[in-house]
């Protein structure tokens, strides 16, 4: 789906309607295949701002997006153990987002920075007024400045197990198909702190585009983003995770492909039981408990056993199935 959030950026608007009224479009179009990528291909990171309902749009010239899970337990001290038991108590992500803003002209760069004041306004809260007959009425926070952030599928709103089998295509191309452009689809959350830099004094520099009036050429944010996650997120008793957390990607359950592979002798990989091999793994156990226990009270110069087929001495340390040093 094609936007137009960047139809005009490359344009000075006077021109373009005098441009428009006498039909010479090519004197003063500007071709940028950025603006491709961001209209047609909608690569672009979008704030909605929840209180106001506004939302504003970037070109996706992102130089970093880092994310960080850490999970928090209250560690229990208990007399006569050496580790403490641990509680848990949450997991908490935070995601540090940096972009440019550049300019390829004029115009551009007047709506850059329009674009960046918008993004500073989304940190200021809804107002209302107690008491509008009074001398001075009086103002109260009637609602905080929550943010939904939208990465492309990087970053947005959590995705159920039931939205994404809605569709008979295969979990690929529904996962291309699924996503769009709309800031409201974003990861709600709240931005903690915001950095804006100008670059000024380096060879980027400043459009003077009249008396007391520069433009900058190239805008870098940079800011933090604590997200609210709207849907409780765990696994439930079927052992299955309810939501597509985080990146609402659906891949084929491949845990019971890797738990029946095994190992041949030489050393490639064969599709065979789990059960029997569960089994066989039981049965090793077995025979080394046997093994310790005949060990406490056998001379450990004239005991051996067999283990797969082999005989070891006791003095014998086994590794694995099949591998074993002496000592």
């Amino acid at each position: 789906m094609s936007t137009d959030f960047f139809k005009y950026s490359k344009y000075d608007g006077d021109k373009l309607a005098e441009a428009a009224s006498e039909l010479e479009w090519a004197t003063y179009t500007y071709v940028d295949g950025t603006d491709a990528l961001a209209g047609n291909a909608n690569q672009v990171i979008s704030f909605y701002h929840v209180p106001s309902g506004k939302s504003v749009y970037f070109k996706a010239f992102i130089t970093s997006f880092n994310e960080t899970y850490s999970s928090d337990w209250a560690p229990e001290k208990v007399y006569g153990r050496v580790d403490p038991i641990y509680m848990f108590k949450n997991t908490t992500r935070r995601i540090a987002l940096a972009f440019k803003v550049p300019a390829a002209s004029e115009g551009e760069a007047f709506e850059n920075l329009g674009r960046v004041q918008a993004l500073i306004q989304f940190l200021y809260p809804r107002y209302s007024i107690v008491d509008s007959e009074a001398n001075m009425p009086a103002q109260t926070i009637s609602q905080s400045p929550l943010v939904r952030l939208k990465v492309m599928n990087l970053a947005q709103a959590e995705t159920s197990m039931e939205e994404n089998s809605n569709s008979s295509n295969n979990n690929f191309t529904k996962y291309k198909n699924r996503h769009d452009y709309d800031a409201k689809g974003g990861l709600l959350g709240a931005i903690g702190n915001l950095n804006v830099e100008h670059n000024l004094h380096s060879d980027d520099g400043s459009l003077a585009v009249g008396k007391n009036t520069i433009l900058p050429k190239l805008l870098e944010i940079n800011l933090e983003f604590n997200p609210i996650h709207e849907t409780p997120l765990g696994w439930n008793e079927n052992n299955e995770f309810e939501h597509l957390f985080p990146y609402g990607v659906d891949i084929a359950d491949t845990s019971t492909k890797t738990a029946n592979r095994t190992v041949d002798s030489e050393g490639g990989t064969n599709s065979g039981d789990g059960d029997n091999q569960a089994n066989r793994d039981n049965g090793i156990s077995s025979e080394m408990k046997t093994l310790d226990s005949m060990l406490a009270t056998t001379n450990p110069k004239t005991f051996s056993t067999s283990i797969d087929g082999e005989v070891h001495d006791a003095g014998d340390v086994i590794i694995g199935d099949s591998e074993w040093w002496n000592f």
